[in-house]
């Protein structure tokens, strides 16, 4: 084996003489100090031990927040504890050293900065080695809030001498004053410290501080740190993983970010921008594919682009964070696993690392263009870079609570960035022109809508609130994703004229929608109406969305029954668009639990609510597989399939005269109507008059057509259920499904002529 382990071994000695150049290159150790270590050490190896007096696995830090202070290594000096996860403390230190050298970078930009604006009402640059002769007085420090026996004594010994009672070895070290201070931000500058004094009597200073720091965050509690892996995985399955995600949030990013540039360097260059999308997403795509590969190095101009790019810190992202070296051990441990995977598995990762890839390519490519096109404007590469990252939601800007409510809420940060992006965007020079075009365009929305013939609540709410509908004919139209939080503009104009058309009708329903639109746009923690999924934490979403019946749009996830004495097996309530799977469990746990076709078993829950449920553990991959299975089973049975059910194309087409909106517009009658008759009945039982209820609610009229007409469909639906479990022709099929259709078109327009005549 020794052939093995010495190739084994050259590997680990290239790593950790990476790590070392690493120092030297972004200036946290100096020449001598890496000379030493290698002359010294001919096969260095970092040891760390379990339990050590330096923290975890005897891991060093990072830093407080941007703060770098003291040397890469500690100096063994003897321990009777355990060497631990040798190749795992191997890795971790490279990570940290990189964690630090980007930092370092900050730290070093921020220092030359004092040093070249010094003003010791706000902050101050101090070098302890040469502060005797730099001119430092006393009065200098003392304005920055330091006491004048504190003062003193930095300037006196801005170094100490200390000695090591294990060793008995002199060794100096910076004035723990310096070190412990709140108000003192350390910076490692050739190897060697810096500091920068912020004015703790400056109300600014001390809030600048305080964030570099991160002295205003507090960590996560022992609660939150269970919950926040299940809101990670939440948020990466609905995003990084989801491959309709990419696609929807490239055409929001790319609106947004014609109207952002109004307010950047390059606010000429939209064309420009908007033509190098293409190829940027090209070139991000051959080198994320290249690394995924192995290669270091994509082909083409625009991959070589995305290198430079995310070398300057353009690419927002989310990195694993370690506490322990045991954590990195079983992550380095799950990787060599996936070397033996059998092929099912290894192709099934294989798709997830393509999904994470294309969403990484199509969220960035507008960045990418952006970048690009500052650079040709002739900007820096920092600069450049900035624009880019800002342009849209930059999911690595974090406020004072961040940490804490992202734990929670899977998107709290990225609403909250968009939010401070659109304010930016809106107090620009285009601000009022887009708030005046964004109005025009939803009146003209809704009077479109209302000349090709669509009724005031066709399409849905929730589709015209975050899209540009078309129509195309009939009641068919096409779907353009809004950017979202500028989509309230559009959105009000358009509820206004809705509102205008209708004869100044429901006033606080017109109100309430805006409202809604407003806190679905800018509620960080979500905003699902007044229900527990507004409030309660990711991770509790979907309970909560069952225990409510409704999801976050306010849709029925599963249908009731009608009649809440006479409960009946959740299989019999299944709706159209419901999947074989579910259907199949829903009546098999309803026969275990001792139910039948006719009775409800202890636990009968609806296909839908399976389906709800499936859809929330797989995320977007799960849900597509679903719609995957709906058009396969419509296409041998002849069911309809109504278009949000198609993999991709429902999220830009849909038909608001199709079968699924009758059925919708339906069920939602039959639920208001069922609500009236339980008034109705109590009225009469009480001898209460009824003809102010009917003047105010003239639908009202109708709940006993709504019952007669729901015994019909019902009995249509069994017969269904019994033709395709016999397999009937699809022509049969269909015969039923139109008169199915035809039976709640009768009741819809009874509702609607109803309440047109109040």
């Amino acid at each position: 084996r020794r052939a093995t382990m010495e190739q084994l071994a050259a590997q680990v000695d290239a790593i950790t003489k990476g790590t070392r150049q690493l120092l030297l290159d972004s200036g946290l150790e100096t020449d001598e100090t890496i000379t030493e270590w290698e002359s010294t050490y001919s096969k260095y190896v970092p040891l760390q031990r379990e339990e050590s007096d330096y923290g975890f696995g005897g891991a060093l830090g990072t830093g407080a927040g941007y703060a770098v202070r003291g040397p890469a290594s500690k100096r063994a000096t003897g321990s009777s504890r355990n060497v631990v996860d040798v190749l795992a403390n191997v890795v971790m230190q490279r990570e940290r050293q990189i964690t630090r050298a980007e930092k370092t970078r900050v730290g070093r930009a921020l220092y030359g900065l004092v040093v070249q604006n010094p003003n010791t009402d706000f902050w101050f640059a101090f070098d302890p080695e040469g502060a005797k002769s730099t001119g430092v007085a006393e009065g200098d420090l003392i304005r920055m809030g330091i006491s004048p026996e504190d003062a003193a004594n930095i300037l006196q010994e801005p170094t100490q001498a200390v000695v090591n009672k294990r060793t008995g070895l002199v060794s100096y070290r910076p004035n723990p004053l310096l070190r412990n201070s709140n108000n003192v931000f350390p910076v490692r500058v050739d190897g060697r410290e810096r500091y920068i004094f912020f004015n703790s009597n400056n109300d600014q200073a001390t809030r600048m501080v305080e964030a570099l720091k991160n002295l205003d965050a507090n960590t996560l509690g022992m609660g939150l740190q269970y919950v926040a892996p299940v809101t990670r995985y939440f948020a990466s399955i609905n995003t990084q993983y989801n491959p309709i995600f990419g696609v929807l949030n490239l055409v929001r990013d790319t609106g947004g970010a014609a109207f952002n540039l109004t307010t950047t360097e390059i606010t000429d260059q939209k064309a420009k921008v908007m033509a190098g999308i293409a190829p940027a997403m090209a070139g991000i795509y051959r080198q994320v594919r290249a690394e995924r590969a192995g290669r270091p190095d994509g082909s083409g101009d625009w991959a070589a682009l995305w290198r430079d790019f995310t070398s300057v810190g353009g690419q927002t992202g989310y990195r694993d964070m370690f506490n322990t070296s045991d954590d990195r051990a079983k992550k380095l441990q799950g990787e060599i696993k996936r070397i033996r995977e059998g092929k099912v598995k290894q192709a099934g990762r294989a798709i997830f690392d393509w999904l994470s890839d294309y969403n990484q390519t199509l969220e960035n490519a507008v960045r990418l263009s952006a970048y690009k096109a500052a650079l040709d404007k002739g900007l820096s590469k920092e600069k450049s870079a900035s624009i880019a990252k800002n342009l849209t939601v930059n999911f690595n800007r974090k406020g004072k609570i961040g940490q804490q409510m992202g734990a929670a809420y899977a998107f709290f940060n990225a609403s909250a960035q968009g939010t401070a992006r659109l304010a930016q965007t809106m107090a620009g020079p285009a601000g009022k022109k887009i708030a005046a075009g964004g109005m025009l365009l939803g009146s003209a929305q809704a009077l479109l809508l209302a000349a090709a013939g669509f009724d005031k609540d066709e399409p849905p709410g929730f589709v015209k609130e975050r899209n540009l509908v078309i129509p195309i004919g009939g009641k068919k139209y096409i779907t353009i994703p809004m950017p979202l939080g500028l989509n309230v503009i559009p959105n009000t104009g358009r509820v206004i004229t809705e509102w205008v058309l209708d004869d100044f009708r429901d006033p606080e329903k017109r109100v309430a929608e805006i409202t809604g639109a407003f806190l679905d746009m800018f509620n960080p923690i979500g905003n699902a109406g007044w229900s527990m999924q507004t409030f309660v934490p990711t991770a509790f979403d979907p309970p909560a969305a069952l225990w409510e019946n409704r999801d976050w749009l306010g849709r029925p996830i599963a249908r009731e029954d009608i009649v809440g004495t006479r409960p009946t097996p959740g299989h019999t309530r299944a709706k159209e668009s419901a999947s074989t799977v579910s259907k199949a469990l829903s009546w098999a746990i309803n026969r275990i639990t001792n139910g039948t076709d006719y009775k409800r078993g202890g636990f009968s829950p609806t296909p839908d609510q399976i389906d709800y449920l499936i859809g929330q553990a797989t995320g977007g991959v799960g849900r597509e597989l679903q719609k995957i299975d709906r058009t396969i089973r419509s296409t041998v049975t002849g069911e309809e399939l109504p278009p949000y059910s198609i993999p991709l194309v429902g999220r830009f087409y849909g038909d608001a005269g199709g079968k699924t909106s009758v059925s919708s517009a339906y069920y939602r009658n039959l639920t208001r109507l069922n609500e009236h008759a339980a008034e109705i009945k109590g009225r009469r039982e009480d001898r209460q008059p009824l003809g102010d209820y009917f003047q105010q609610y003239p639908e009202a009229r109708a709940w006993q057509m709504a019952n007669a007409i729901e015994r019909q469909v019902n009995q249509l639906k069994r017969r269904r259920r019994v033709m395709l479990e016999r397999g009937a022709s699809k022509e049969s099929v269909k015969q039923i499904e139109r008169m199915i259709t035809r039976k709640m078109e009768v009741l819809n327009q009874r509702v609607k002529n109803l309440e047109d005549s109040r």
